[in-house]
């Protein structure tokens, strides 16, 4: 087992120095790229050769002893990795959009190579939904201190959104300014607004505010949380019934991105609802004004940066 985790450090070295020297001042892609090399690194220098841990041969029925040195080191790798990642975001001045974004394709890898973990070693399905539980319930609780500390958001003094919300039922102690963005998250009782939103008109303004406030207040995260759950034990126990060590591989694959399906249709579920809601409150000629001050706004910003993809709609 040393040997094993020598390995998960290594390729963690080697999978997050590459990227840190091709992108030293893009943090986004250092830490999403870090994270998915130094993974793919453990995993076939541990599968496919005989450095330190090789898979000789077929292996006898019943027996696990490779398997289970696979899956606990990926299980240690994945962790240790995802917290490196986070630490190389957490002052780079992400925007929301950024933010998200980071979100989502960190959780995919975590997703990818947690089923391959489970594939090889059945029985850290539950320590991984354990784990998934403990730290995502973590993660929302302090997700206003991570957000704020991924975008380095700076406080504002804004009373016209407190007194707008309120008419809503939904209190909100502390205003943040985010760099370079154009939408809007309310997470407990923080709301983040990007700077480039306060440059709108007033309505388009109390649009963006209001979808924010409206995601928070349906508990959206907690259901994405549950959700994400339930695909993961899915997936987690057809990855354990196929018994081709490639195989195994393929099909994590190939859940992954069928989770990604199951992603984006929740999503485009909730931009309906949303946009619904706020189409009855404001009037809907202002917010299809809003969504394409926005979708312009994100098309200037493909263009002009590649820190990362930047979702035409301002929701995350």
């Amino acid at each position: 087992m040393p040997a094993d985790l020598a390995v998960a450090l290594i390729s963690t070295v080697i999978g997050f120095g590459i990227p840190l020297l091709i992108w030293r001042k893009n943090r986004y892609r250092a830490s999403v790229y870090g994270m998915f090399l130094s993974l793919t690194i453990a995993y076939v220098w541990m599968v496919y050769f005989a450095t330190l841990n090789p898979l000789r041969g077929d292996l006898v029925a019943g027996y696990t002893g490779y398997g289970r040195e696979i899956g606990l080191t990926l299980l240690f790798a994945v962790y240790l990795d995802y917290l490196i990642a986070y630490l190389l975001v957490r002052s780079a001045g992400l925007t929301l959009q950024g933010a998200a974004s980071w979100e989502n394709n960190v959780g995919k890898i975590i997703l990818l190579f947690s089923l391959i973990s489970v594939g090889f070693y059945p029985k850290l399905l539950g320590v991984y939904a354990v784990l998934y539980l403990v730290i995502g319930a973590w993660i929302l609780k302090n997700r206003g201190e991570i957000i704020k500390n991924m975008t380095n958001a700076e406080k504002l003094d804004l009373g016209w959104v407190r007194g707008f919300l309120r008419k809503y039922g939904i209190e909100v102690e502390e205003v943040y300014g985010v760099r370079n963005c154009f939408t809007a998250l309310l997470t407990g009782r923080r709301l983040f607004i990007g700077e480039k939103l306060l440059e709108f008109e007033p309505d388009e303004a109390k649009v963006m505010v209001l979808e924010a406030a409206y995601v928070e207040s349906r508990g959206i995260a907690v259901r994405q949380l549950i959700l994400g759950l339930i695909v993961f034990l899915i997936s987690g126990m057809i990855v354990t019934d196929i018994g081709d060590w490639n195989l195994k591989l393929a099909g994590a694959g190939f859940l992954t991105l069928l989770s990604w399906g199951v992603d984006l249709a929740y999503i485009i579920q909730i931009r309906t609802a949303t946009d619904k809601f706020v189409a009855n409150e404001l009037g809907k000629e202002t917010l299809q004004r809003t969504l394409e001050k926005v979708k312009e706004l994100a098309k200037k910003n493909r263009e002009r940066d590649g820190s990362g993809p930047h979702p035409t709609r301002g929701r995350e």
